[in-house]
């Protein structure tokens, strides 16, 4: 679902929000649809079940806290799920996520890019993952 925004990121570009935002409101339906099936009727087809980590990035690229909010709770609540422990705590919470946004941020290749990525994972998340 998210193709164009991972290869405007290879390309050293921003894609463009008004595309990330409607796909990301798309993914969103189609996770909740998902997520509502048994274990064993979910897909690993990232058209029909969007992958949450890409989701989060859309999220961060947009500056949208409640979509932010949103996806890393589907992104925690897959982790978990795929985890082995039965419970997990904020710090790992904290690594899920910081693991996923550092994956944001090397994508491109552009130090500037990475730094305007950075910004926007600063304004809308309490997760420095600057070095």
């Amino acid at each position: 679902m998210f193709t164009e925004m991972l290869t405007s990121l290879r390309n050293n570009r921003l894609p463009a929000p008004l595309s990330i935002r409607g796909r990301l409101q798309i993914a969103l339906i189609k996770k909740q649809a998902i997520l509502n099936l048994p274990q064993t009727f979910r897909v690993a087809d990232p058209k029909i079940n969007p992958r949450a980590d890409h989701m989060v990035w859309a999220a961060v690229l947009l500056e949208d806290q409640d979509l932010f909010d949103i996806t890393i709770s589907i992104l925690l609540t897959e982790a978990h799920f795929h985890s082995a422990q039965a419970q997990t705590n904020g710090a790992e919470n904290r690594s899920v996520i910081k693991k996923n946004l550092e994956e944001l941020v090397a994508i491109p290749a552009d130090t500037q890019l990475k730094e305007t990525i950075n910004k926007s994972i600063e304004k809308i998340s309490a997760f420095n993952i600057l070095p």
